[in-house]
């Protein structure tokens, strides 16, 4: 509101959401060079600032279009990041958000799949890139979720001195992981990733990547049993 004022009050000529969206985005070049410019957050970056421009002049920002449109400027711009591991799952995962706004849901019941279709849709790339699983696998988007509790509720500990509360049974929970090897062979990669780019103009191929996926996690299961 103080921004608002004092633009229309000194500015009034100026666009306002121009001139709040550059200080924003400054202030997020600066906590990114923070933080040494991490691949997967210089892609959210480059995502954010290509989709404003595409809002500004009208256009539908959550589409793929965004998407490859960002990931041809941040590769021309910084060509390092062909070589990025964690630049590419970045992208990966954002695909697999917008391939999933293309499912007809109703929003209630996009909040609960979500985040299943992400884990389906990522553990083929999890397996081949680093060839472990465990039993507790599964249960990694549950750990997510309760991660929204834990962060604020860690900082809280360290401001009162008990930092090194829950360190036990965070200590236990890592100890208690047994990690198996589990091999995804490269024809059934490609195919998953043939099958996930036609899935963006063809309805029928999104039902059969789901039931894909669905069985690649079965079969990790069976493979550690």
């Amino acid at each position: 509101m103080v921004f608002r004022g004092s633009h229309n009050s000194y500015t009034p000529y100026r666009h306002l959401n121009r001139d709040l969206f550059v200080i924003v985005s400054l202030l997020l070049f600066l906590y990114m060079w923070f933080l040494n410019f991490p691949p997967s957050l210089v892609r959210s970056y480059g995502m954010m600032i290509v989709g404003f421009i595409l809002y500004d002049r009208g256009y539908k920002i959550i589409s793929m279009q965004t998407l490859f449109v960002t990931v041809f400027v941040l590769l021309s711009l910084y060509p390092k990041l062909m070589l990025s591991m964690g630049f590419w799952l970045s992208v990966i995962g954002v695909f697999y958000i917008f391939l999933f706004l293309k499912i007809e849901l109703k929003k209630r019941y996009q909040v609960v799949f979500l985040p299943l279709w992400i884990y389906i849709m990522m553990l083929p790339y999890s397996l081949y890139l680093f060839e472990t699983f465990s039993y507790l696998h599964p249960f990694s988007t549950l750990l997510s979720s309760l991660f929204i509790l834990f962060y604020p509720l860690s900082i809280l500990l360290h401001m009162i001195g008990w930092g090194a509360f829950l360190d036990n049974e965070l200590l236990w929970l890592l100890n208690s992981v047994s990690v198996q090897k589990v091999v995804l062979s490269d024809s059934i990669m490609i195919a998953f990733i043939v099958l996930s780019l036609l899935s963006i103009y063809n309805k029928k191929s999104r039902y059969i990547l789901v039931v894909f996926g669905s069985f690649i996690t079965v079969g990790a299961l069976y493979q550690i049993t």
